[in-house]
């Protein structure tokens, strides 16, 4: 199984298990930090290798394959953890959740979004002012030339 099924199963089960086993398209894309389309993509594949159940604009549910896998992997990223934690004594503060590495990845690139729109906001207010100087010129051409009356 590639890391992109895991990671959108492990998502899938993790949001279900906070949300009564209701998940949406929505919920999966903003925990991964990826867009609806591509969840939609990737969910279709899990219906063809019956790890999901999904009907167009309805819930995703995991079937009995999936989460039995989903909760593997689960325990797998678990015992990942406690040894990390207890084997080589990092700080359990350092180990962050994939749902919160996803939404710091969202919010680095709302941030990178917000200040493109700032620059480029910027740029059409420079060329606006450009212009708008430019249309007081040729609205009072004797100010062009005041200095040689």
């Amino acid at each position: 199984m590639s890391g992109a099924f895991e990671r959108y199963l492990e998502a899938i089960y993790e949001a279900g298990e906070c949300a009564g086993g209701e998940v949406r398209v929505k919920d999966i894309a903003a925990s991964l930090g990826v867009s609806k389309p591509s969840v939609s993509e990737m969910v279709d594949r899990m219906v063809e290798n019956q790890l999901v159940t999904h009907d167009k604009y309805q819930h995703i549910k995991l079937t009995a394959k999936g989460r039995r896998i989903a909760k593997g992997l689960d325990r797998k990223h678990e015992t990942i953890k406690h040894f990390f934690i207890d084997m080589l004594g990092v700080d359990p503060e350092m180990i962050v959740p994939s749902a919160q590495v996803a939404l710091i990845r969202q919010k680095r690139q709302q941030a990178a979004a917000a200040q493109q729109a700032a620059q480029a906001a910027q740029q059409h207010a420079a060329a606006a002012n450009s212009l708008a100087q430019a249309g007081n010129a040729m609205q009072d051409p004797t100010q062009q030339f005041s200095g040689y009356a």
